[in-house]
């Protein structure tokens, strides 16, 4: 058995899983080590998130290639500074050239010789004129990448209101897509929709988090507009408390009594 690990890319944020071979071990390395990987053929530094055991196959286009030192560590850190400068250039040069784009993030690939920036955009963007001002500017290999709002709110970050970090940017590996049919298995369809959307201005993905429990147990009570029997006559139900189990019912005089289910 070998080990997978979790890595958190310092530039997008996204978690990638590793499956060490079985020449690797990598023993010394703990949760919130950094490291520097390779990733088909390019290198990218990354913090371990998550260590497990597994029986899979190594990971093939991925490799960590050791636990970061402190020339990695200064070097990141140089180049961090040198992203923020870039990041107000190209800000500059986005207005200069009249663009309706949002830019969210730039990243510069360890070597040095690779930028990206990512933004976000209501629709295309003919960026060609503003691709050539960056490349005659930094004289490197420039990628202009064009990403959602979810991919957005995980390279930005923030909190959500829990008061922790967004979930996409700490542990969320898997973006799966968040409906409105979730909110309705836990009578939130009719709460306001910036209530349960979040940073990204997308519906919550903890909405996923407890969906499963919520099926369990509105399976023990019956629909809204169903006729029940309670100590107080029969009545149709027009609203339920899933957590609780009761059932509201309305009774044919107006009234409305309270029907638990166990």
């Amino acid at each position: 058995m070998t080990k997978a690990i979790g890595i958190e890319l310092r530039t997008t944020r996204e978690i990638i899983k590793i499956i060490l071979p079985k020449t690797q071990n990598f023993e010394d390395l703990a949760k919130g080590d950094i490291v520097i990987v390779n990733i088909l053929d390019s290198k990218e530094s990354g913090k371990v998130v998550y260590i497990i055991n597994s029986r899979g196959r190594s990971t093939e286009g991925k490799k960590i290639l050791r636990k970061a030192n402190n020339d990695d560590l200064g070097k990141i850190s140089q180049i961090e500074d040198e992203e923020k400068r870039v990041f107000n250039i190209c800000l500059k040069k986005i207005k200069k050239h009249g663009l309706s784009m949002k830019l969210v993030g730039v990243s510069i690939s360890l070597d040095g010789r690779n930028l990206t920036f990512y933004f976000t955009a209501e629709g295309r963007v003919d960026f060609r004129e503003l691709l050539r001002d960056l490349v005659s500017t930094f004289k490197k290999m420039i990628r202009l990448q064009q990403i959602g709002p979810k991919d957005a709110a995980k390279i930005m970050g923030g909190f959500g209101p829990c008061g922790r970090k967004v979930c996409c940017t700490t542990f969320l590996s898997d973006m799966k897509s968040i409906t409105m049919d979730l909110a309705r298995d836990q009578n939130l369809e009719g709460v306001t929709s910036s209530k349960i959307s979040g940073l990204c201005g997308k519906l919550m993905c903890c909405l996923d988090y407890e969906t499963n429990i919520y099926k369990e147990l509105k399976a023990n009570l019956p629909k809204i507009g169903d006729e029940v029997r309670t100590t107080k006559g029969s009545g149709k139900v027009i609203a339920l408390n899933i957590l609780s189990q009761k059932a509201i019912v309305e009774l044919p005089d107006g009234n409305k009594v309270e029907k638990k289910y166990s």
